[in-house]
């Protein structure tokens, strides 16, 4: 292999013969995932630009001994000069790859070597917009022993780490051919993210604003919800909190309490509706009159969710009604009795994160106004994709080490929701389904199916067919809590996540649900992560099977086997 040759700058010549060897060694691994655009049309319909960035035609390091059409081949039209954008794939603001060395293999068709591109620059970006030239310009080796020696058959051009998500390449010219010119594939090394300055007018963690927030003045380290949404305010009879439910989950082992509150039933253009807030003070003090720290948790319905998140003054509204909210809590409730979880789930926000409403961009708004009449108390973030892992990948911590950040866990969902919903859905249906699964699980087909109406079958059949061979066990749950330690390791280890809810449906079998409410349980104490379990005496209730949903908590019955695996150190309640 030749290394580039640059017109102006110099190049260290170096032999690399493998990308997964001495390239990863020098330049950080092979950046995958990156997809490929031109600028001009038309590429070759057989030789798309993806082909670049596919590894079409390649073995490993290599191209194949037969290559056929596996490169990018596109009309000289109006010039030579076109462009192929690379983009490198979405880090959360404001990370980008810090890109550190570009491999090319020249065109590969034989007898048409004069195809091959020879002069080139690159350019850099981090938006997509913004460009900035990389060196000056760079020669590229034309092939000419096709199927030959992989050494002399690509360029290494290594750039000392340009920090991008987007890297342009605009070709100058070709070795000679009048109508067409390509290149058979091109690599990136060096994935180390970097953070860029914010545009967001705001810091990331690690950088200092001058301020200074107490550290968390309290742990949630394992607690349980209360899941009675509001309607309306009074509630109905059933919805409402006892002392004796808060009793009864004190004595069951649980440290703190989350209740829920309907944002549409409390606000008023605004601010909040005055003549609605005896119910907060009325919930919150009967837990803390325990002994028990409170979680307040604003949980919208969907519709609102829609609304609020996807109109711009809908939302400066909302922000509105967060910061009156915040003030009215901290004026009754010390940061030792309540911690505010500022949105539950959130979906419904732009997935683009320049656009005015991504989850990212919302959620700084909103902490923002909130801490500024909340200065001193715990408060829980989420990200998009209704509060699931992989939404966190889309955030960025604030400044702000008295801030938890939360996520939903109910993998795999067929086995954690069966039986739940509504009798238009197929999974309502659905009982006795085990865990862990396997190739094992298929066996239980038949009986499965015994209890599901005819117009369901096909749909429960395919469902757990997929779910058998997911082979959901112990280590796909470790993997999947994994990528919280990931997301952790690249924002720093004073990020403090917080399982906001997690639960299995009783429709599963007690012994299954047991140990999947253990096994995950187990994986987030490892992971020093606090949890909520989901819920009381609602759907995922920890009583036993026969008790009466929202009933009276003296006439209740503790599922003893769930509490073990929740609280496996723990004499729990007889």
């Amino acid at each position: 292999m030749r290394v580039a040759k640059s017109t102006t700058i110099a190049v260290i010549a170096l032999f690399v013969c493998a990308a997964g060897t001495a390239q990863a060694g020098i330049f950080g691994p092979q950046i995958t995932g990156v997809t490929a655009t031109s600028n001009k049309a038309p590429d070759d319909a057989n030789a798309p630009v993806a082909n670049l960035v596919n590894n079409s035609g390649m073995s490993g390091a290599y191209p194949y001994q037969d290559v056929g059409v596996t490169y990018w081949r596109q009309v000289v039209a109006g010039g030579v000069n076109a462009q192929v954008t690379f983009d490198l794939g979405f880090l959360p603001p404001p990370f980008h790859y810090n890109v550190k060395a570009i491999k090319i293999w020249n065109y590969l068709e034989p007898g048409e070597m004069d195809r091959g591109v020879k002069n080139i620059t690159l350019w850099s970006s981090t938006d997509g917009t913004n460009y900035t030239q990389i060196g000056s310009t760079y020669t590229l080796t034309q092939n000419s022993n096709y199927g030959g020696d992989p050494s002399g058959i690509s360029d290494l051009i290594p750039l000392g780490g340009v920090n991008a998500r987007y890297i342009r390449l605009d070709v100058l010219s070709n070795y000679g051919d009048p109508t067409w010119y390509g290149l058979g594939e091109v690599r990136f090394f060096g994935v180390d993210p970097v953070p860029e300055p914010d545009t967001l007018g705001t810091t990331w963690a690690g950088e200092s604003d001058g301020s200074s927030r107490a550290m968390l003045p309290l742990k949630l380290e394992r607690g349980i919800c209360i899941d009675r949404q509001l309607d309306s305010i009074p509630p109905e009879s059933r919805k409402t909190i006892s002392r004796d439910d808060i009793r009864l989950i004190g004595s069951m082992g649980f440290e703190f309490v989350k209740v829920i509150f309907n944002p549409a039933v409390l606000k008023a253009e605004d601010g909040l509706d005055a003549s609605h807030m005896w119910y907060v003070d009325e919930v919150v003090n009967r837990v803390v009159q325990e002994k028990l720290p409170v979680v307040v948790c604003i949980h919208p319905e969907p519709d609102f969710k829609n609304s609020v998140l996807g109109n711009a003054d809908e939302f400066s509204r909302f922000v509105s009604f967060m910061e009156a909210l915040s003030r009215y809590m901290a004026s009754r409730w010390g940061p030792e009795q309540l911690v505010f979880q500022l949105m539950t789930e959130p979906f419904g926000s732009s997935a683009n994160p320049k656009d005015w409403n991504h989850w990212d961009r919302l959620q700084r708004r909103v902490w923002t106004a909130v801490r500024s009449g909340m200065p001193e108390h715990t408060l829980i973030l989420s990200g998009d994709m209704a509060g699931s892992i992989d939404g966190l990948s889309n955030i960025r911590p604030v400044n702000d080490e008295n801030v938890l950040y939360s996520f939903t866990f109910y993998e795999p969902l067929l086995f954690t929701q069966q039986g739940t919903g509504e009798k238009s859905s197929s999974v309502h249906y659905l009982k006795s389904l085990s865990y862990p699964s396997g190739p094992e699980t298929l066996t239980e087909l038949p009986k499965i199916l015994g209890s599901v109406p005819p117009e369901w079958q096909s749909d429960i059949r395919a469902r757990v067919k997929q779910y058998a061979a997911e082979r959901w066990d112990l280590n796909k749950l470790a993997a999947r809590i994994e990528k919280l330690a990931e997301w952790r390791r690249l924002h720093g280890d004073h990020v403090k996540l917080w399982c906001a809810e997690f639960g299995c449906y009783q429709a599963a079998r007690p012994a299954d649900r047991c140990r999947y409410v253990g096994e995950v349980r187990n994986l987030f104490e490892q992971q020093g992560i606090g949890w909520c379990y989901w819920s009381y005496n609602e759907a995922f209730s920890v009583l036993t099977s026969d008790r009466t949903p929202y009933g009276p908590a003296n006439v209740q019955t503790p599922d003893q086997a769930i509490l073990q695996s929740l609280f496996p150190d723990k004499n729990v309640r007889e």
